[in-house]
């Protein structure tokens, strides 16, 4: 919800639905004013995301050698 909310309110251009943003953060204590902050924020978030895709993604190719290397043996 969080990580919706600041890639929202940075992105989004109508001021109404950017104040809508800005609102929910404020209930969430993320928003005070300093978007300099709130862009660092929004920066480890999707840092943090793009390391669990990775994370993902090692483990699915993982998986694939896994399958294909007992394939090979099987046929062996």
């Amino acid at each position: 919800m969080r990580r919706h909310l600041v890639i929202k309110y940075l992105t989004v251009e109508d001021l109404g639905e950017r104040r809508e943003c800005e609102e929910e953060l404020r209930k969430l204590g993320l928003c005070g004013g300093d978007l300099e902050q709130l862009k660092a924020y929004a920066k480890a978030i999707m840092d943090e995301y793009y390391r669990e895709r990775a994370a993902e993604m090692r483990e699915r190719l993982a998986g694939r050698r896994r399958r294909r290397a007992a394939v090979g043996a099987q046929r062996a």
